[in-house]
């Protein structure tokens, strides 16, 4: 099959992880593969022969700045193509008016974000169809910045529009049960939406054989952002060094994102006394990723939002991690052996599920031993089959 995947990005995440991990995946299966992308995105070395990127550095309303360059890209490529993948979601709308202008190909979408009903994309208020709510989340980053745009509100008021556009194609992968519940309360069509998991290479990394709590190490991998709950770490570490008198504890934050949020963040750290307890690291390469989740000992995800998936907890998985997780995550995703769950934005019970696994060896142990068979579901080789069967029915279908 002849496979073009569509993909727009802010910034490297977990969505420009996804879509190289299934590049070479199809490729190593004998498809052919291309990649075209808006954004600030550059494909790595061994995927640039076959990335264009038709609108680079593109950093504000991808949806709505894709709409016209990716329609026309779609029908340009259309002639070496058998399907089209979206990915990362903003590009949705330029597919619809693709679908509309009479496109030929079939087109399914990724949906590992809310960009297909909200501007902002995180539908962190969860009204998204009203007026007040798109402006709203749309004057906030610009907020954070000390800065006013007249632009937000006929984007704000014309993003229906993009939805109406975004619900023309064929068909969509929900990466978690949620993610298709919510997607069908902004009247999606359920019939059209599948759920097929996230996915990874499984590289099993064994652990605990010697643990060590001189120093108990907590990760946080992800982007930087409010919705993500980088604060309630924070917080929770403040806790738990001088309330309960945890001077051993030590967390690294890895990832980019919104840099006033990240500003903020390491205020608070200096505002509560935390600078020898906090090491923010930043992006990172693979290399340098693999060593913090071999040397950390607890994975932490306190996302406030809808979490989609979360590529980072399945990625902590495969290292043998425990995880402690919020409660707005996808419970389909959620594996009580090798996760603890805490109540959404509540501190208090984070710093509960830290204490629970800090003081208790053969709990990490266990839950370190059952994150190695909980991670075997979500093994590329047999998602990638399951989307390969997509493609093929929509291709193909009763007639393979």
């Amino acid at each position: 099959m002849k496979i073009t995947i569509i993909h727009a990005s802010y910034y490297y995440s977990g969505s420009e992880k996804s879509v190289e991990l299934l590049a070479r995946w199809l490729m190593n299966n004998g498809h052919e593969v291309n990649i075209i992308s808006v954004g600030r995105y550059s494909a790595p070395d061994d995927l640039k022969a076959i990335e264009r990127n038709i609108l680079p550095n593109a950093d504000k309303a991808l949806t709505l700045k894709a709409l016209l360059p990716m329609a026309r890209a779609m029908k340009y490529y259309e002639s070496n193509t058998d399907i089209y993948h979206i990915y990362n979601v903003f590009p949705m709308a330029a597919a619809g008016l693709y679908k509309l202008l009479g496109g030929k190909k079939p087109v399914i979408a990724t949906l590992n974000n809310y960009a297909g009903f909200c501007p902002s994309a995180s539908a962190i208020y969860d009204e998204c169809d009203k007026l007040s709510c798109r402006i709203r989340c749309l004057k906030y980053p610009l907020s954070q910045k000390s800065q006013k745009s007249i632009v937000i509100y006929p984007y704000a008021i014309i993003y229906p529009i993009l939805t109406y556009l975004s619900k023309k194609l064929d068909k969509y992968i929900a990466i978690s049960k949620q993610v298709k519940d919510i997607y069908i309360k902004y009247n999606y069509n359920k019939d059209k939406i599948i759920v097929i998991p996230n996915f990874i290479p499984i590289k099993i990394v064994q652990k605990y054989n010697n643990y060590d709590n001189t120093y108990i190490k907590l990760l946080y991998v992800g982007k930087i952002d409010k919705h993500k709950g980088v604060d309630l770490l924070l917080h929770a570490l403040y806790i738990l060094k001088n309330k309960y008198g945890y001077s051993n504890i030590r967390l690294t934050i890895v990832g980019k994102g919104d840099e006033n949020y990240e500003k903020y963040c390491k205020e608070l750290i200096n505002d509560l006394n935390l600078i020898n307890d906090v090491e923010f690291v930043g992006f990172v390469n693979h290399n340098e990723l693999d060593k913090l989740y071999t040397s950390n000992d607890i994975f932490i995800h306190p996302a406030r939002w809808h979490e989609p998936f979360g590529r980072t907890i399945i990625e902590s998985l495969s290292y043998g991690l425990p995880i402690i997780v919020s409660d707005a995550i996808s419970s389909d995703i959620i594996d009580e052996s090798c996760m603890l769950v805490f109540k959404n934005d509540d501190v208090n019970d984070l710093v509960d599920k830290i204490l629970l696994l800090v003081n208790n060896k053969d709990l990490i142990i266990n839950m370190s031993k059952n994150a190695y068979k909980t991670i075997s579901k979500y093994d590329i080789n047999i998602i990638g089959s399951k989307i390969i069967n997509v493609y093929r029915e929509l291709i193909y279908g009763n007639n393979r």
